[in-house]
């Protein structure tokens, strides 16, 4: 077990990222649920059940305060908060590349992501 602390910096914008992946597993499962004859083949629930309890064990041990610094076990963790931060990392760079938004709307997603990035190399998330 390796437990690492979530900087309070980034712990708003960690929680978010988890959030918005929770929605992504939640659809899947929604997506699962319409299928024909759903009751007859299960296994097509695992994998997003998976994910989204996965992804909800992460919330839980980050909670949800901003104004401390969150410890986890990164181990336990790892592949649904790696997931999560890529992502959110996928979607903020195109953002602040994007010339037309407010410098400091641009600027406190910036900070995020350097926030973001320090935090992935440091738990070794990062490697890919």
């Amino acid at each position: 077990m390796t437990k690492t602390t979530i900087p309070a910096e980034i712990v708003r914008v960690v929680r978010s990222a988890i959030i918005t992946e929770l929605g992504g597993a939640a659809a899947e499962i929604e997506q699962a649920s319409l299928g024909y004859e759903k009751e007859e083949h299960p296994e097509t629930f695992t994998e997003p059940f998976a994910k989204f309890d996965a992804l909800r064990s992460l919330l839980d041990a980050i909670g949800w305060s901003n104004a401390s610094p969150q410890l986890i076990d990164v181990e336990h963790h790892s592949e649904p908060l790696a997931v999560a931060l890529k992502e959110r990392l996928a979607t903020d760079r195109p953002y602040v590349a994007d010339r037309s938004i407010e410098p400091a709307a641009r600027e406190a997603v910036e900070r995020d992501i350097r926030g973001i990035e320090a935090f992935l190399a440091a738990t070794g998330l990062a490697e890919d």
